[in-house]
């Protein structure tokens, strides 16, 4: 539907502007319709506005943005050893360490983890 109504809202570029219906702001949230003939009946075949097409083009964009990165982090590449397919969970994709340390007398010689701060 996307591409009707980005047809739609670009046809008074196309062929003879004088006979062109000219695509005004007032459109951009109106529901747009398809006009059909059924058995000798018109009728108006409802689609999305132009508003809505573009917001779901967003969308996909932002989908393919984000397939894109995963997979190109996951998949085996000539760029060096894949990761795995958690890496977006690790602490350390996000720049957080961990430090063991013994120095606590009140651990009595456990193991404490402390967060590490970049400077």
């Amino acid at each position: 539907m996307a591409d009707i109504n980005m047809a739609y809202a670009t046809s008074d570029t196309e062929g003879n502007p004088k006979n062109a219906t000219r695509y005004t702001w007032d459109m951009l949230f109106a529901e747009q319709c398809i006009p059909k003939t059924v058995d000798g009946q018109y009728y108006c075949k409802p689609m999305p506005s132009t508003y809505e097409s573009l917001m779901l083009m967003i969308f996909n964009c932002l989908i393919f943005l984000f397939l894109t990165w995963y997979l190109d982090a996951v998949l085996p590449s000539s760029n060096g050893e894949p990761r795995p397919l958690y890496f977006f969970l690790q602490p350390t994709y996000w720049g957080i360490e961990f430090e063991k340390s013994n120095k606590d007398e009140s651990s009595q010689g456990k193991n404490v983890f402390l967060f590490l701060k970049e400077a």
